[in-house]
Order: structure tokens, then C-alpha cells, then sequence
């Protein structure tokens, strides 16, 4: 049996401020810290209301770990070379800039790799271009292996090709048959420095389905003219057809999806740590 310790002050606190009397079950404030949690047989530890932070919080495998019940959706932070590692997606939200009640939400790019990347614009000169690439750029990728790089000329047809490219400079020319003057977009991807030996397949730990997709259902169901903002709706509208009846073809996105499951709470069983009395 696990045994557990409540300091002096944490004792003094707590008779002092009866659950009752508080919305909280507990409530502390001192002038290091608002309160420390230690497992006693582990190292799990965190500090709560410390100096400006919310929560400080440490352990031999990871800061932290945080899921949604309801959507299995689950995030390890400070865990192994990842800050942040979970089942569902990376996304920014933005309020809707012409309708007030609403929200944008974007979703993060994710690949087999660790990448970095740097962009812009650029114009040829005599039919060739120099472009020094962003400072900071060559401080975080990998000099010697994964550079790959992009363009696209603007306001005529032109074959653009690579001369040459480091993680410094970008070097461009163009056919003879193009303006020597032709301006273009540019990206170049790089390997991040130091993670060229991340496993992308790894022994499971743990299940990582799909999580569960039914709030998204749910807000369809309830106001259909969200659908429309989805990645099947703009995919649809692409191929001049319906969100129905392209995914009615999509029969080999419907077997990965089997094969990987989407999180269904009447089915799943819901994995939480033991509560201990």
C-alpha cells in the first residue's frame, strides 16, 4: 500500500480552510509556492502556483501527461526528444475575422521527419539569383543531408532550375528562353539538426487510435454549412463532385481507418492511471 505524507503546513491548510466553506478542494498560497506534489516511491514531482509559473513539473519519463476521456485524445509533454507527443493534432485557433461567433482552427503540417523550413521571393539577375537563405536557418538544420528546395516563377512560364544550395544560400538560374529578369517563390526544407535518428516506427506503449471524431460529426450534424470548411468538402470541390460521393470511393481510406480504429468510448476501454485509496 502506497503511503502518503501531508506536511505541517499542508495540515495547518487544510483545517483551516474546511472543504466546505471553499469551492476548491484544496486551496494553498505561500510565498515559494503555492504547493509541491512527490510520489513517494517514484519521481514524479510537480510544483503548482510556482514563482510565475502555473505548474513546474518533472518525472524519469516524462513532465507530464494529459487526455480527454472523451475523445482519447492524449499528450505526453517533456517526453524522451519530444516536447510535446500525443494521438491528436498540433493546431493554432484564431477568432473568425467576419463572424464573431465563431473560431479558426489550423492544423500543423506532420511528416517522417523532424523538418525545418525557410521561404520567400526572389528575382533573377542576367539570369540568375543568389539568395541568402534566413540567418537562423543554417543554425538548425543539418548542413550535409535532407535540403531539398522548391520555386515557382511568377507572371510568365520559365524553367527555373537549382544551380546549387547550403543551408546559407539558394542559388537559381533560368533556360535562356526565360526573362532574365523573371521574379519567383521559393521554399527550402531541411532535416532538423541533431534528430536525423528518430524512430519513426516505435514499439506502442500505449493505444493511439484515431481519436474520436463524433464532436466534429456532432457540429456538422447540427449546422451542415460547417461542412463546407472541412478538408473533404475542399477535396470534393476539387475533383467537381460531392462530399458523399467521394467518400463513398474512398474504400482504401476506409480499410487504413479500420485497421487503425477511431476511438469509440461504448467500445474502448478508457485507460487511466489506478486511483489509489
Amino acid at each position: 500500500m502506497k503511503t502518503h505524507t501531508l506536511s505541517i503546513l499542508g495540515l495547518f491548510l487544510l483545517l483551516a480552510a474546511p472543504s466546505a466553506a471553499l469551492p476548491w478542494g484544496i486551496t494553498a498560497s505561500d510565498n515559494q509556492g503555492g504547493g509541491f506534489f512527490a510520489d513517494a516511491d517514484g519521481s514524479g514531482q510537480a510544483y503548482v502556483g510556482y514563482g510565475d509559473n502555473g505548474i513546474r513539473a518533472y518525472g524519469n519519463t516524462m513532465g507530464g501527461f494529459f487526455m480527454d476521456l472523451t475523445s482519447h485524445t492524449y499528450a505526453r509533454v517533456g517526453h524522451d526528444t519530444y516536447k510535446i507527443k500525443g494521438s491528436g493534432s498540433v493546431s493554432f485557433v484564431q477568432n473568425h475575422p467576419e463572424n464573431k461567433d465563431e473560431v479558426i482552427v489550423y492544423a500543423a503540417p506532420e511528416g517522417d521527419e523532424v523538418a525545418t523550413y525557410t521561404r520567400g521571393s526572389a528575382r533573377l539577375v542576367d539570369g540568375e539569383a543568389r539568395i541568402p537563405l534566413g540567418e537562423t536557418f543554417k543554425w538548425v538544420t543539418n548542413p550535409d543531408i535532407g535540403l531539398t528546395a522548391h520555386l515557382t516563377p511568377m507572371g510568365e512560364p520559365c524553367l527555373l532550375y537549382v544551380a546549387a544550395k547550403t543551408t546559407s544560400e539558394l542559388v537559381v538560374s533560368g533556360a535562356q528562353d526565360c526573362s532574365q529578369n523573371v521574379s519567383f517563390d521559393y521554399i527550402v526544407y531541411g532535416l532538423r539538426i541533431g534528430f536525423e535518428d528518430v524512430t519513426v516506427v516505435q514499439k506502442k506503449t500505449q493505444e493511439a487510435r484515431i481519436p474520436s471524431m463524433a464532436e466534429h460529426r456532432k457540429a456538422i450534424a447540427e449546422r451542415p454549412e460547417l461542412a463546407q470548411y472541412t478538408a473533404l468538402s475542399r477535396y470534393a470541390a476539387m475533383q467537381g463532385s460531392s462530399r458523399k460521393a467521394v467518400k463513398a470511393n474512398m474504400r482504401n481510406a476506409a480499410a487504413l481507418l479500420e485497421k487503425v480504429e477511431e476511438f469509440d468510448p461504448a467500445v474502448h476501454k478508457i485507460e487511466t492511471p489506478e486511483i489509489m485509496e
